[in-house]
């Protein structure tokens, strides 16, 4: 029965990731990160990560592998990468979007693997804002 369970799992997750990533999170070779939108709103995130954990905060701004999303109301977006690939991370920007793209933003200081996270953890970036909505708040949260 056990079996069953975790084939059914597996059948329901790997249309959400890739193969690849779905083994190497079941092989413990993955961190997760999600982006939770508690908001009224959508929110744009831009987000930088590097496989290099003593990037300098402004260089990884910069120059890190950028993922942008828009996360809808009520909504979280939640993605795998490799432990080798992700070992620095931060939200470089991220925006309320009340009007089109208009209203506050929001970012974070860096998470280094070994210092903030490890290998197989799961990091959760949380959006929300007060009412009214004049400033968005950006709360993180490592599981390991």
């Amino acid at each position: 029965m056990r079996r069953l369970v975790c084939f059914a799992l597996i059948g329901l997750m790997l249309p959400l990731v890739g193969a690849c990533d779905l083994m190497k999170l079941l092989q413990g070779n993955a961190t997760t990160v999600q982006l939770a939108n508690s908001g009224d709103y959508p929110v744009i995130v831009e987000l930088r990560y590097s496989d290099n954990q003593y990037e300098l905060q402004a260089v990884l701004e910069e120059f890190g592998n950028e993922l942008t999303y828009t996360i809808a109301a009520g909504e979280a977006v939640t993605f795998f990468k490799d432990c080798n690939d992700l070992q620095a991370i931060l939200i470089k920007k991220a925006d309320l979007s009340l009007v089109g793209a208009v209203g506050p933003s929001a970012s974070t200081d860096i998470l280094r693997d070994g210092d903030d996270f490890g290998c197989g953890d799961f990091i959760t970036y949380t959006f929300s804002h007060p009412d009214p909505p004049v400033s968005l708040v950006i709360t993180e949260n490592v599981i390991g």
